[in-house]
């Protein structure tokens, strides 16, 4: 990817089970550094 940080809110997405979920979020922690949060924590800027 070029230089994009990833956010990906694990109470936005979901799998077939608790263990299908938790095990795609730490793939996607893995291979692409994304960052694994809840929405809450997310803020958005207006430019």
């Amino acid at each position: 990817m070029r230089r994009y940080e990833l956010y990906v809110p694990s109470d936005c997405s979901s799998a077939r089970t608790k263990e299908e979920h938790r095990s795609a979020l730490l793939q996607l922690k893995a291979t692409i550094k994304a960052k694994i949060g809840r929405s809450s924590s997310l803020s958005f800027r207006h430019r």
